[in-house]
């Protein structure tokens, strides 16, 4: 009898967690936000806007790097850094193939970088491969670097 109630429980649990869960998909990063909420007859029509994360690397040693790709149509970048240590981190951002050079900051210890890259080019960057080097004047680094890019500036 033991049994039989274990195998019913376990069939009916199988058959509820088959049925409802839903088709999941890898899907990019989604945000809404008010700039792209619209109205028609039927009421709100939100549009979901596409956000691509790029990196995320911990800094530690004296040097280090950020290698990533902006795809096509995603040219807005924001890159965040933060200088945890005790030494100035100097971050160059460059495009590999033109060999543009989009930032070269300092970030003062306890300090952060919030760069945008609307703010130097308001319509986006080149896509391409790209490269961030950390220095720290032959001291050690203590910091997080992330970066995303976005089809449009207000997704950032």
């Amino acid at each position: 009898m033991k049994k039989v109630a274990l195998l019913f429980v376990l069939t009916f649990a199988l058959a509820t967690s088959v049925f409802a869960s839903p088709n999941l998909q890898e899907s990019p990063i989604t945000n809404t936000n008010q700039s792209n909420v619209q109205e028609d007859k039927t009421g709100p029509v939100i549009t979901p806007q596409v956000v691509d994360p790029l990196f995320n690397t911990t800094l530690a040693g004296t040097n280090s790097t950020s290698i990533f790709n902006v795809a096509g149509g995603y040219g807005h970048v924001k890159v965040f850094i933060k200088n945890t240590g005790t030494s100035t981190i100097t971050a160059t951002m460059e495009h590999t193939d033109s060999k543009k050079i989009y930032f070269s900051k300092s970030i003062a210890p306890g300090s952060s970088l919030d760069w945008r890259s609307f703010t130097d080019t308001p319509q986006g960057v080149k896509g391409g491969q790209y490269v961030i080097t950390y220095r720290a004047g032959g001291k050690n680094m203590s910091s997080q670097a992330w970066g995303l890019s976005a089809t449009n500036n207000n997704e950032l």
